[in-house]
């Protein structure tokens, strides 16, 4: 008999993170699941630790072959799907333990909905937690967000239903970059789309999220699934994302990155991360204004003090 869920998780050289994520999944309260995982050709000990923890929990169901890229793996374990429901993990993010839960419940309560995301919030690698952007949970602002280019369900944090993904045609090899965006379109145009109030996940930004080197081919395909929105809609639609939400690989936008991350991590409760960040944006730039004046405020200022004033991206 299929599970409730079929959670598709692609690995990739993720040795560093791998145990820990794949273990929030499998100290859900909800139990009624299969994680399908793809080891897409690792070169690292990713298969010794998937194959461990797969001949501990029949829950995991392996598959390990030469590397294929994302894409390809994505619709590979959609293809093996048997459950209604189908939810996304990364391996290298962190499921807090009532996640499944409070979506699988949300899902039966609310059969219009066929895509469903929660709040998160971003860590580092060292699993401090650096700040939790609220994202809207009603269908009209999340669509709005979606057709003007902002993805409204983090891929990592969503479920969907597994029949509306393959009316939609699971994800297109020619949309890579923003594949998710582009079915999050197609959904929407089936049926609603939420996010719940709650922070379900811990979503993991890596330092070389900063050296995206595919950033401006990721915008371009950004705007294009955008525009094929509107034409399907017949809309006259406008996108909004004129910028990235990283920056490229000079020692300026690496600089502005990491003080931006310690000006936002202010008031997660540990006065250390915004000074080390500080550091790393100085390291990167020397001369930084905001790097100094985050570095100053937070080695002067008491933690019960407002956080410092936004960082301007140029300074």
């Amino acid at each position: 008999m299929p599970a409730e869920v079929d959670i598709l998780m692609p690995v990739y050289n993720a040795e560093r993170y791998l145990e820990s994520a794949v273990r929030s999944i499998l100290d859900q309260t909800f139990r009624d699941f299969r994680l399908i995982v793809v080891n897409d050709g690792s070169t690292d000990r990713s298969l010794d630790v998937l194959e461990r923890l797969a001949s501990a929990d029949r829950r995991i169901h392996l598959i390990s072959r030469p590397n294929t890229g994302y894409v390809v793996a994505l619709n590979e374990m959609l293809a093996l799907a048997t459950a209604p429901l189908v939810a996304r993990m990364d391996a290298d993010d962190l499921a807090l333990p009532h996640r499944l839960a409070r979506q699988v419940a949300f899902m039966h309560a609310n059969p219009e909905v066929v895509l469903l995301g929660c709040q998160y919030e971003i860590i580092d690698g060292r699993n401090r937690r650096l700040f939790a952007p609220r994202r809207h949970t009603d269908d009209g602002p999340l669509q709005a967000e979606a057709l003007g280019g902002v993805t409204p369900v983090v891929h990592p944090c969503a479920m969907f239903r597994l029949d509306a993904a393959r009316a939609a045609g699971g994800y297109d090899p020619a949309a890579e970059y923003a594949e998710d965006l582009d079915l999050w379109l197609k959904l929407g145009e089936m049926g609603r789309i939420a996010n719940l109030p709650e922070v379900l996940m811990l979503y993991r930004e890596h330092d070389n999220s900063v050296s995206s080197q595919n950033r401006e081919l990721q915008l371009t395909r950004m705007r294009q699934v955008c525009e094929q929105a509107w034409t399907r809609r017949r809309i006259e639609g406008r996108f909004l994302l004129t910028d990235h939400w990283r920056p490229g690989p000079s020692a300026g936008e690496r600089s502005w990155f990491f003080a931006s991350r310690g000006a936002l991590s202010w008031g997660m409760g540990r006065w250390r991360t915004p000074v080390e960040y500080a550091l790393k944006a100085l390291r990167e730039r020397p001369v930084s204004r905001p790097a100094w004046k985050l570095l100053l405020a937070a080695l002067v200022l008491p933690r019960s003090h407002p956080a410092p004033n936004p960082l301007r991206k140029h300074d």
